[in-house]
């Protein structure tokens, strides 16, 4: 077991310990504690089983068989049990197993059971080799496989592997593209449900993950686990080259394939341009997508403004509110990305970005001591090592390495030697936090004087803005008062043209009846005179000439409207028997 022990910890890599964990596999997996009561064993692998048909389902995982097949959606199923838990779904949804907790449904009790242990904390499956704990009997089996190199689900188009049967599901999509998985929203669809779920929650807003110190929440758990790290310091992933931290192991492959690889895989079909990480590729093919209904999925409530991705639009959104999350700790200055702050830190304050002195070889140092050292002693996260913990470090790592195969010879020459350069690295280290730690708290003074100042001007601002507000509703009033009076002077206007107007009317109607009574008047005179004319010559009497009747004096024009207006006023109140006067013009 030594020999096994030593071997497995000089390979650097999982797929150079395979081989000795396949070598000792009869040593490492625990037998049964009743071998008689096994008798159906698995002719692939090797695993026994208790029952015929636990046989059988276990079976189904080689071949990929699954013979029950739903009417409805045409899903297929390996296992009964699972066919009839999602019938449920389709007969009115039934779900009979309530949490008493949360009161949260399921339709199958393993579920409620797997369920009902995220409240009471309790992980009953624990790991023979590293003693962690699991909920779910299936993750410890899924975990145990890390340990014996087991991948028992293996791809029909390519000769990858893979422990877990989801994980060969969701790697089958890649080469047949079938995408399940569909957004009720946006109709957009996935391979994966969980790719989904987290998708649908950028249209719900729903982000049921809070930090309980800064009451920040997150649509995903992993968001949440990354964040966290920010509050408690701690940087996990370490680059081998620069010995740069990382929160998160994927920015570590980001930080090597960008600065030290300098690899290229992702290569876009339209244009055959190449990006280092696959984010780039997606972000890059939206601009070969230009007038398409998804080029610009997220868009901005308060304006017509639409954004290729999620963090464009959250930027955005703070020019609205006015809000700078990213505040220097140094000095009052505050901005909207985090991307200005590190410009700003960069520019005015590059003391506060150096980071802590590296651990530099001596020649007489064999290469990749120092660097196995560090991960024991970690002189940058704890720096009150002791010469003494410092030593015993360096000799259980010499104590180790001798026995394993490739790993690095130290010399107990080079022990003490090794133990100075780490200890003044220490030392150097302590130094500059402690620097760190007075411009720390000269720029807490600063920021408080700031914050004072920063709310007076508010205070101040809020007042102008009060008399402003005040003067603007004095101002709308006064505009009201005057549309009421324009519209007013308009009605007036308007009624004294429908008065001059029908009294143009009238006027004209008394000239017509004028005229027609003076062409009666001219007939008849003229009727008069023709018949006396005849008579003379008949030799009648003569008889004195008709006289012509007195005109009334005629009434002169009104050239006033608004005198025209009242007499037209005075017109219609006339009495019927009232002899009117003709009108001039």
């Amino acid at each position: 077991m030594l020999a096994l022990t030593n071997a497995i910890l000089s390979c650097r890599t999982r797929s150079n310990a395979i081989p000795y964990i396949q070598q000792f596999r009869s040593v490492l997996l625990p037998s049964p504690t009743n071998p008689g009561q096994t008798p159906h064993q698995c002719d692939v692998c090797g695993k026994k089983y208790t029952r015929k048909e636990h046989l059988a389902n276990h079976m189904r995982s080689h071949t990929n068989e699954t013979p029950f097949r739903c009417e409805i959606c045409g899903k297929s199923f390996s296992r009964k049990e699972h066919f009839t838990n999602h019938i449920l779904w389709h007969t009115a949804g039934e779900t009979p197993h309530r949490c008493d907790f949360c009161s949260k449904t399921f339709t199958r009790k393993e579920h409620l059971l797997n369920h009902v242990r995220q409240h009471t904390g309790e992980s009953p499956h624990r790991c023979s080799y590293c003693m962690k704990t699991f909920t779910r009997k299936e993750h410890l089996v899924n975990h145990i496989r890390q340990h014996t190199g087991e991948s028992p689900h293996k791809c029909t188009y390519c000769t990858k592997t893979f422990t877990r049967k989801e994980h060969l599901t969701n790697h089958v999509r890649q080469h047949t593209g079938d995408s399940p998985h569909r957004c009720s929203y946006c109709k957009k669809t996935f391979t994966r449900k969980e790719h989904l779920t987290n998708h649908v929650r950028l249209h719900t807003g729903d982000s049921p993950h809070k930090c309980e110190y800064c009451q920040k929440t997150f649509t995903r758990k992993e968001h949440l686990n990354n964040h966290m790290r920010q509050h408690s310091s701690d940087n996990p992933h370490c680059c081998n080259v620069c010995n740069k931290p990382f929160t998160r192991k994927e920015h570590l492959i980001n930080h090597m394939s960008r600065c030290h690889t300098g690899d290229r895989p992702f290569t876009c079909e339209t244009c055959g341009k190449s990006f280092p990480l696959k984010g780039n590729l997606l972000f890059h093919q939206r601009s070969h997508t230009k007038g398409q209904e998804m080029e610009r999925p997220f868009a901005c409530e308060k304006c017509p403004k639409n954004f290729i991705c999620k963090g464009h639009l959250v930027s955005h959104m703070r020019s609205h509110s006015g809000e700078k999350p990213h505040a220097c700790t140094l000095c009052s200055k505050a901005f909207v990305e985090r991307g200005n702050l590190k410009r700003h830190m960069k520019m005015n304050h590059p003391d506060a970005m150096m980071p802590p002195p590296p651990v530099h070889p001596h020649p007489q140092i064999p290469a990749g001591v120092l660097t196995q050292v560090k991960q024991e002693v970690k002189p940058i996260i704890i720096p009150h090592h002791s010469a003494t913990t410092t030593m015993h470090t360096i000799q259980q790592i010499t104590a180790g390495a001798a026995g394993g195969a490739g790993a690095v010879q130290l010399t107990p020459g080079l022990v003490p030697l090794v133990t100075s350069t780490l200890i003044s690295h220490n030392a150097a280290a302590q130094q500059q936090s402690q620097k760190q730690q007075a411009a720390a708290a000269a720029a807490q003074q600063q920021a408080a004087a700031a914050a004072a100042a920063q709310q007076q001007a508010a205070q101040q601002q809020a007042a102008a803005a009060h008399q402003q507000h005040q003067q603007q509703v004095a101002a709308q009033h006064q505009q009201q008062a005057a549309v009421a009076a324009h519209q007013q002077q308009q009605q007036q206007l308007q009624q004294q043209q429908q008065l001059l107007q029908l009294s143009i009317q009238q006027a004209a109607h008394h000239h017509q009846q004028e005229q027609h009574r003076q062409q009666q008047q001219q007939q008849h005179q003229q009727q008069q005179q023709q018949q006396h004319h005849q008579q003379q010559q008949q030799g009648h009497p003569q008889a004195p000439p008709p006289q012509q009747q007195q005109q009334p004096p005629p009434i002169a024009l009104i050239s006033d409207p608004g005198a025209l207006a009242r007499a037209a006023i005075q017109l219609q109140h006339l009495p019927a028997n009232v002899e009117q006067h003709p009108v001039v013009y």
